[in-house]
């Protein structure tokens, strides 16, 4: 029998009652908030590895009425003490703190190379990411970035998504937007995923931005036209990074008209021609004043944002599965245009891991979601809707937890291919040519969806549908005939990707 609660509370005493007994001081903070922490060598070096090797030869420390005194004033006192009780106790209470204060926990964990911890708040951060990681991300992302490491990169990768999903309200009117550091604005810029109604609007606030960091305050009450040339060029420098970013052949000619061409001092020679050539589909007979100009230039082919953060979904397939979601029939398919729903990303296997808990820890209780699944070394996409929660509790018929509903549906969209490339291939027999895009209704809804706190999504009572590990399995139709048209019995079928999407009304 293990008496951890008794065995913490004791070697907690250690600490409260360390002024008699201690042998090392932690210095810790600058000015007049430094604080000497008192603690026990021996501990330290037990539970954390970074203090392990530093108190190694213990002789050759700095020392003070035979006391070893440790310099970390680096360190906030604060969060220092946080961590301090965790060493001695084990405990530490996430709730009660501030969102910052959670982050420079995680980070002063990290520098001491405490492994276990930094997995608790990571778990913790993720899991409550509504909660913190939503009251301010872009100041999250900047304090991630100026204290890189790889384990936080699955942090960041959501602080990005969040801004990406409402760049409005966490970016361009966030009261730090004018003050932001450029990297991060480079940063979020760069991805194809950012959800913004018009570009021309990227461009408005970038020179918004750029302006903002003009020496000259007064440069807001000027009209370009009464610029210095040093002044222009010195805005031309600044923002010049930026211009392969936005998309401009995505801004309406009259935009760049009216909103661009009246800076084309500040953008590279003849940029705003070859804007309107692209327009017109004319080819350029203007050379290059330089190879870097003609990067800037060539950046006007660069692709549309997509409107969705996915790997593997795009707009087109989008109006089908909203359409489908709202039982329309092929005339009435809704347009890119006017969809109903817009599509949060939850979960991405290959950023989240193969892993049941991480899509049940991200996924749960979000209302509708769809999944949609790469099939390794097929052009093959198979999914499914779910409108109810996943979720596990007392309302399931059954101790299996299967749920009721007439409204799932199994989907898949591309075409298996006929050749293998190896008699080893254990899709070989698994999956059967399909048209482009094949939809298959509940017809059992009372065994409509299945949930497995072992396994991914899974749709059916058999399941007829699921996935385990990085493995997409089928055992039949059992609630959806007819789902052998494009996946067969007994498949397992290797995935190379997924991602599960909430799905909301707009």
């Amino acid at each position: 029998m293990f008496l951890l609660k008794d065995f913490s509370r004791d070697i907690g005493k250690l600490l409260e009652n360390s002024r008699n007994t201690h042998d090392i001081i932690i210095r810790v903070g600058e000015g007049t908030s430094q604080k000497d922490f008192r603690a026990h060598s021996l501990i330290l070096r037990v539970r954390s590895r970074y203090f392990q090797n530093e108190l190694t030869n213990i002789e050759k420390l700095y020392k003070e009425n035979g006391i070893i005194v440790f310099d970390k004033r680096n360190y906030s006192p604060k969060i220092f003490k946080i961590i301090l009780k965790y060493l001695y106790t084990g405990k530490i209470d996430l709730k009660n703190l501030d969102t910052f204060d959670i982050l420079q926990v995680l980070i002063t964990s990290n520098e001491l190379e405490l492994t276990c911890l930094i997995d608790f708040i990571l778990q913790y951060l993720i899991e409550n990411q509504s909660e913190h990681l939503y009251r301010n991300p872009l100041k999250f992302l900047h304090i991630l970035l100026y204290n890189y490491n790889e384990i936080f990169s699955s942090l960041k990768e959501h602080c990005i998504n969040i801004i990406c999903e409402n760049p409005m309200k966490f970016l361009f009117n966030s009261t730090e937007f004018l003050l932001l550091d450029r990297s991060i604005l480079l940063l979020i810029l760069n991805q194809n995923f950012l959800n913004v109604k018009e570009e021309i609007q990227i461009w408005n606030y970038i020179l918004k931005w750029g302006i903002a960091q003009m020496p000259s305050s007064q440069l807001i009450f000027k009209t370009i036209n009464n610029w210095s040339k040093e002044e222009t060029n010195t805005l031309k420098d600044i923002l010049y990074d930026f211009i392969p970013l936005i998309r401009w052949k995505d801004i309406p000619l009259n935009d760049i008209t009216n909103k661009v061409a009246p800076y084309s001092n500040i953008l590279p020679k003849d940029f705003c021609l070859e804007i309107f050539n692209l327009h017109h589909n004319i080819t350029s007979s203007s050379s290059s004043s330089s190879s870097s100009d003609s990067i800037i230039k060539n950046s006007l082919l660069i692709s549309s944002r997509s409107p969705l953060n996915s790997l593997l979904l795009t707009s087109k397939k989008l109006t089908y599965i909203s359409s489908w979601i709202d039982q329309r029939d092929k005339k009435n398919y809704y347009s890119s245009k006017n969809l109903p729903y817009s599509f949060k990303l939850l979960y991405r296997a290959s950023r989240d891991g193969f892993d049941a808990k991480k899509f049940h820890t991200l996924c749960d209780n979000k209302g509708p979601t769809i999944t949609i699944a790469k099939i390794s070394k097929k052009n093959l996409l198979i999914g499914g809707y779910n409108p109810l929660d996943w979720k596990q509790n007392s309302d399931s018929i059954d101790d299996k937890n299967i749920y009721q509903t007439e409204n799932s549906f199994l989907f898949c969209f591309g075409k298996g291919e006929k050749k293998v490339n190896s008699d080893k291939d254990i899709d070989k027999k698994s999956i059967i040519k399909s048209r482009i895009s094949k939809l298959i209704k509940v017809t059992n809804p009372k065994k409509a969806i299945y949930y497995d706190p072992t396994c991914g999504p899974c749709f059916g009572g058999g399941y007829d549908l699921g996935i385990i590990n990085n493995k997409m399995v089928s055992y039949g139709s059992l609630s959806y005939n007819g789902i052998n048209k494009f996946i067969k019995k007994e498949s397992h079928l290797n995935l190379d990707d997924y991602e599960v999407f909430q799905v909301v009304e707009i």
